[in-house]
């Protein structure tokens, strides 16, 4: 047996150990209820058993551990997705149906885009190229070429 095998065996037997003494039985109102009776089982029931491996409390071993924790961060972190997109002859990429611009250098080449809740982050060969506030069309005048920056620079009137 190769040994991420065995590694993974013992992860899920901590599944099947809740699925087995926890879940029969039990019935949740909503999400809430069940956060609070699964603290008050591993505060007082499956953390305090002996496991069969370590020989030991489990929130024993938690105690030991907590002192080498770190606190989380007081923001989360933006987390984000990443995906391949291409430039159009405009000057812009499209992402999840809105456009944005991106300098005009870069018109056919392949670029990687990072989405987050808040914002737009596009990257060619590893550098920052535009960043923008997630939105419909944002488009910054200087990622235009310079005859379309001076065509959009004229007053209407």
């Amino acid at each position: 047996m190769q040994p991420w095998t065995q590694e993974k065996g013992v992860v899920e037997a901590g599944v099947k150990y809740l699925k087995v003494n926890f879940l029969p039985l039990r019935e949740f109102r909503d999400l809430a209820d069940l956060n609070a009776q699964a603290c008050g089982w591993v505060m007082n029931e499956a953390g305090q058993r002996v496991h069969g491996t370590t020989r030991q409390k489990p929130l024993t071993l938690f105690e030991l551990d907590r002192a080498h924790m770190l606190e989380l961060p007081a923001v989360a972190p933006a987390l984000g997705t990443w995906h391949r997109v291409t430039v159009h002859r405009d000057c812009h990429i499209a992402h999840e149906r809105a456009l944005y611009s991106v300098p005009f250098t870069l018109v056919g080449k392949t670029l990687w885009l990072r989405a987050t809740d808040t914002a737009v982050f596009v990257y060619h060969e590893h550098q920052l190229g535009a960043t923008h506030r997630r939105a419909q069309r944002p488009s910054v005048r200087d990622h235009l070429p310079p005859g379309a920056q001076l065509f959009f620079s004229h007053d209407r009137a």
